[in-house]
């Protein structure tokens, strides 16, 4: 049996207004661009009146916990609660928190200024000119890579730490998680892997 708590309605003091007069201006191109999948939702299993649950609780929506018998029934309730409640927000005519990853993206414009010390300005300067690009593109081109590889390196972090926290009983999912997994597991009596 899936229980769930949340506010019955957003309020303008958890949730910011977009305009002065707390309006936000919704067009049927704001409605068709919303996904609840693009959420976090986090998941743990959790005792609840000494009946095994899964939690999920919403990162951008601190209000929302939803209960469910399984990680999988937990996650769609989430979903169903985040889209109950913006579907609500926008009939009220009140702001609705974007995704994290939303609002990650709006803070950078792509421009970025970087002090070098001279002998390491002079040095990639020279280095551009020897590959025939810009030093722009190649502080770019260097930044993006070392980007990457830091991402990758986190993310096999990430990967190590998951099992780890699968292995004790709580995991953090998003929407690719349960809707292309990468990896299945199989947990044993002995907490072991197959």
């Amino acid at each position: 049996m899936a229980r769930t708590h949340s506010s019955n309605r957003p309020t303008s003091a958890s949730w910011p207004a977009c305009s002065k007069n707390g309006r936000t201006n919704w067009t049927r191109s704001m409605a068709k661009q919303f996904n609840p999948q693009d959420y976090q939702v986090i998941i743990r299993k959790t005792v609840e009146d000494g009946e095994a649950l899964f939690e999920a609780r919403v990162a951008e929506l601190p209000d929302v916990t939803v209960y469910g018998s399984t990680q999988a029934k937990a996650y769609r309730d989430a979903l169903a609660i985040i889209g109950a409640l913006h579907d609500s927000a926008r009939e009220s005519r009140t702001a609705f928190p974007a995704p994290a990853s939303a609002l990650a993206q709006a803070e950078f414009s792509g421009r970025v200024t970087v002090r070098l010390a001279r002998s390491d300005h002079a040095r990639a300067a020279h280095c551009a000119e020897r590959e025939g690009v810009s030093l722009n593109s190649l502080i770019a081109v260097a930044l993006a890579r070392h980007v990457a590889t830091s991402e990758a390196e986190a993310s096999a972090q990430a990967r190590e730490d998951e099992d780890a926290i699968l292995l004790r009983g709580m995991t953090v999912y998003t929407a690719s998680d349960v809707l292309t997994p990468v990896r299945n597991y199989t947990i044993t009596g002995a907490r072991g892997r197959h």
